[in-house]
Order: C-alpha cells, then structure tokens, then sequence
C-alpha cells in the first residue's frame, strides 16, 4: 500500500509539494498565534511571581493593581508591617512613559522599588548590579537596547543604567525598568512649569482646596505583603479585610483576575483564530486529495480490474493524508521556531503545544480524506472501459 501511494506521490510530486507547505503556512499560523498568546500570560504573570507577594493590599472596591486602576497611602506600609504574620511590607507602584533611546522614543514601563528594602536583586541580572542608591540609578532590560554605564533621561533627570536584566516584559512588550521608588513618584508627579502654575492657579482660586487622595502625589498602587513561614493566611486575610479603606487579593487572585478576566477576551479570540485556521486546514486537504483521487479514477479502477480489494486503495488514500500532515506539521514546528526570534512579541511555543496542534492537523488530514475515499470507493471495474 505504501509503494502505491509512494508512486502517485512521486507523480505528483509539485502538487504535493505545495499543499504540504500550504498546510505547513497555515498551521505555523496557528502554532505562533498560540505561542503569542502564551507569551502575553507569561509577561503578564510575570510580575507577580518574580515579587512573590502572598498578600496585595490594594484601593478599597478595586482588584488593582493589575486589573485596574489602585491608589493607596504609602503610610499603609507601616501599617501592614505592624500585622502579626507579615514578615515584610513594600509599596508598589508603575507608570508608563515614552523615553529616548538613541535618538528614538521608546514605550517603557518604570516599575519602582521600595529602596533601600527592595533594590532589584529578585530581578534576573544578566550585567552589573541592582540599585546602590536611592536616587538617578535604574536597571533596564535588555531588550531596550542600552548598555550598563548609559545615561537615560526621564521626566527631567538623567539616570544611569546600573544594570540590565533579561526577560522583563510587559504584558503589552514593553521592556520594564526598575528605578527606586521615591525617583519613580517623582516622574509620575513631574509636569511642565506651565502645567505647574496652572494647577496653582486654580488650587488658589478654589475655595475648599480639597486634594482627592487619587490624587496625592506619594500614593502608591498598592502594598505587597510577604507572610512569615507558618502564617495562617486565611487568619491574615480575615483581619486585613476589616480595614474599609482596602481589599485585599491573594497571589492566586491576582493571577486568576489576569487570566481570567484581563486576558479572557483576548484568549478567546486566539482560540477562535485557531480553529478558523484547523478548519481550513481541513477543507484545503479535502480538496486537495479529493481532486488527486479524481485524477486517479482510471488507475483505481483497473487495480479493481485485477483484483485488487477496497482496502488496499483506500490504504493509498489514506496514507497520503497521513504524509501530508506529518510533512506539513513538521515543517510548521520548523518554520515557527526560526521565525520566533524576529516576531515583534515575546512567543512561548510549548513543546505540548505543538505537539497538540499536530495531532489535530493529523485528524483534520485522515477526516479530510474521507470524502476522497468515499469516491474511490464509488469506483467500478468496468469503469476502465470509460
């Protein structure tokens, strides 16, 4: 059976060809739509299990920071670190800016470290160091294409590049870097002298002067808590949730609130796109091997002529389906990975992944040549008279 359909493929050598590399195009598609999707969980995960913060203390009626928008008092440190079972309290806050890089303005995202408590060493250093000084000092990640010893300027101050890290993404690509926290307060805060007086201005024209805490120049987006070994968490969220100015979100809250709800929508869409592609996939193999069959009417009617049984051609049948998914697949795992490296966006493509994805492509490949049998089979000896 294998020699049979070696020989018609031989025959068709061009068109076979082409139709593995059609379905090798449109499920390397498929297999880097997944991988995108990976990659964006991942930068958005990303925060959250590098900080390792059991407990997030954020704004009261929010599920921030991540989910949205959270203002909180920075004095909430204080606070929080005077809790039986917390072994440590940081603020944390981030804000995105558009800085120069070598004459080009890139999309950054500042993250602030609580210095000297925090000062970047969980960060993956690649080169030079964490933060030594609480002022005018960041760690960058690679991707921003900067060197260790560089001077970046933000807001309106000029900062060092003290060191550079790896894999620290955003949710959305942009490259994070790590400056202290009181210098990162200070960016958010800045504003040109104009906008300065103006915000005067209309302070001393109002009457109350009253500054809404969502907008208090040292508020943070939230505290992260690190529990002592033992702590009873539950215990610890129960009386954390007694303070009406906060909620509280675990570590797994956080993630699920990510995937689950800021994700959803966009996960949905990438599975919607990969069925769309499979099926496709499907319908090109049906034609594909059902026009093939058509052209080997003659040929399967005189292997009947001399006896040859049903199984045998629908053998045939069925092994170019298999070939084509095998060498279609294939060449997409290949084709995914040399392509990864130049993709705008970071791409997971999971080894389950691609392997999943194959056997479907597979299944799509034999479902596919189902119709094309079916008319082989249709098929009459005496059709060779014909």
């Amino acid at each position: 059976m294998m020699n049979l359909a070696w020989r018609d493929i031989r025959h068709n050598a061009l068109r076979f060809a082409l139709t593995g590399f059609g379905i090798a195009l449109l499920t390397s598609a498929a297999m880097m739509m997944n991988g995108v999707y990976r990659g964006i969980v991942s930068d958005a995960l990303l925060l959250i299990d590098r900080i390792g913060a059991d407990i997030w203390l954020v704004q009261g009626g929010t599920q921030g920071p991540f989910a949205e928008a959270s203002s909180v008092r920075r004095n909430l440190v204080q606070r929080a670190e005077g809790v039986p079972g917390v072994a440590e309290a940081r603020a944390y806050a981030s804000v995105s800016r558009r800085i120069g890089v070598d004459g080009d303005l890139r999309q950054v995202s500042l993250l602030g470290l609580d210095y000297p408590m925090d000062a970047g060493v969980w960060l993956p250093l690649t080169e030079g160091r964490g933060l030594g000084a609480g002022h005018y000092e960041l760690v960058a990640d690679d991707s921003l294409g900067v060197a260790v010893g560089d001077i970046l300027h933000v807001g309106h101050d000029d900062y060092t590049v003290v060191g550079l890290m790896h894999g620290m993404l955003e949710s959305n690509g942009d490259p994070i870097l790590g400056v202290s926290l009181q210098d990162l307060l200070t960016i958010r805060a800045w504003a040109p002298s104009e906008a300065v007086l103006l915000r005067r201005e209309e302070a001393a024209a109002s009457s109350r002067g009253i500054v809404s805490e969502n907008m208090d120049p040292g508020a943070v987006a939230a505290v992260m808590l690190r529990l002592e070994p033992g702590a009873d968490i539950a215990a610890l969220h129960r009386v954390l949730s007694g303070w009406p100015d906060i909620s509280v979100v675990t570590r797994d809250q956080q993630r699920d609130l990510l995937v689950n709800g800021r994700l959803e929508r966009l996960r949905k869409q990438i599975l919607l796109f990969t069925a769309i592609l499979v099926v496709i996939t499907g319908v090109v193999v049906t034609l594909i091997i059902y026009t093939m069959t058509l052209e080997k009417l003659h040929t399967i009617a005189m292997l009947k002529l001399i006896g040859a049984p049903n199984g045998v051609v629908v053998g045939m049948i069925l092994q170019q389906a298999v070939l084509l998914g095998i060498g279609g697949t294939l060449l997409a795992t290949a084709m995914s990975h040399l392509m990864a490296p130049v993709f705008p966006r970071r791409l997971f493509l999971l080894p389950a992944d691609a392997l999943l994805l194959q056997g479907i492509v597979l299944v799509t490949c034999l479902i596919g040549s189902t119709v094309g049998c079916m008319k082989a089979l249709s098929v009459r000896a005496q059709d060779v008279l014909s």
